[in-house]
């Protein structure tokens, strides 16, 4: 993929390659001679300073299989204050893309239809939830679309909006990760092969305006997430405000990462790519991954030899466990009530 997913421009800036990645981030049950592990291809856009993989693999690869559970308190919090921003706007007739778990049309009392095509189980036996077991159709658009830590995963983005701008929905709600904070501290789930490219905040706003959304509201959820709302209006000119740092940020990222030692024998935590980086770098001083989601007990983490289980199987007094990520604090409060109660 040569050309930028969100001004339609060649890829002709800077380079970097980052060596040995595996491919898929989360847990499964196959041998470790079955995991996929390439190269990492970025290059920058001279139009809008977007950086994005090059050399992306096959989306069945990078989905293997559900791997965020979205579980725990930082979610739920998150998707309480989602469904308050988005009933404040006021939306007729919501349709929303990618609905995982069901979670927001679970919150909401707004009329609501979900697309998802890799379901869990339990959906059909949520309240009256117009559930597609598919990937979205413009074809029965609505007064307002939903996309939940969705967009930054589509492969053409720009492709998406245009459609939606062409059908009768009139409203975007986004939850959209806080990538430039993530990015700068390090975050390993910030970019990858899933979040394959990065806009600044900024960019991201004038992506919208230049496929006809203007910026109606907004509302930050502490350092994870940006909430807003778009109502379609008049395309403006695709002029993009260039950011030549966007590149350098990208290359301190990954350095930040590797420049982290592990100095000891050690778990890690949670059984994502946030652990996953610093276990490839460190593999003799894994003890082992732990996780509270009981899909993945008893599972590898991909790319790695390490084993998942529940923090409840270990001596959390005479190990050290090493935590990661957005969900940092709420996963360190978790462990320390288990050893106080140990």
């Amino acid at each position: 993929m040569n050309v930028c997913v969100i001004c339609d421009s060649p890829l002709n800036g800077r380079e970097c390659i980052i060596e040995n990645i595996p491919v898929y981030q989360g847990c499964v049950d196959t041998p470790i001679e079955d995991d996929i592990i390439q190269d990492m291809h970025w290059k920058e856009c001279d139009v809008c300073s977007t950086i994005q993989i090059i050399n992306l693999p096959r989306e069945e690869d990078v989905y293997l299989k559900g791997h965020a559970a979205g579980i725990g308190k930082v979610w739920e919090d998150h998707n309480e204050q989602f469904i308050r921003f988005i009933e404040k706007n006021k939306p007729v007739r919501i349709s929303e893309v990618g609905g995982g778990s069901g979670d927001l049309a679970r919150m909401s009392s707004i009329e609501w239809r979900m697309y998802e095509p890799h379901p869990p189980n339990e959906i059909s036996t949520y309240r009256d939830i117009d559930f597609i077991r598919d990937f979205y159709s413009h074809d029965n658009a609505r007064e307002s679309i939903v996309f939940s830590h969705v967009l930054e995963h589509l492969r053409f983005p720009k492709q998406m909006i245009s459609d939606i701008y062409s059908s009768d929905t009139r409203k975007i709600f986004l939850a959209w990760p806080q990538l430039d904070k993530w990015v700068e501290d390090g975050i390993p789930g910030a970019i990858n092969y899933e979040h394959f490219f990065y806009c600044t905040y900024e960019t991201l706003i004038e992506f919208f305006s230049t496929n006809g959304f203007k910026l109606q509201d907004k509302e930050d959820f502490e350092n994870h997430s940006h909430f807003l709302c778009f109502t379609k209006s008049e395309k403006t000119s695709e002029l993009f405000s260039q950011n030549k740092s966007n590149f350098i940020k990208v290359e301190n990222f990954f350095r930040k990462i590797r420049e982290i030692k592990i100095e000891k024998p050690s778990y890690f935590m949670p059984a994502s790519i946030y652990s996953q980086y610093y276990i490839l770098q460190n593999p003799e001083l894994c003890l082992g991954v732990l996780d509270n989601s009981s899909d993945k007990h008893g599972k590898r983490l991909y790319g790695t030899n390490a084993i998942v289980q529940p923090p409840t199987n270990i001596d959390l007094k005479n190990n050290n466990v090493v935590v990661s990520g957005p969900h940092k604090k709420e996963i360190l409060d978790g462990l320390k009530r288990l050893q106080e109660h140990s």
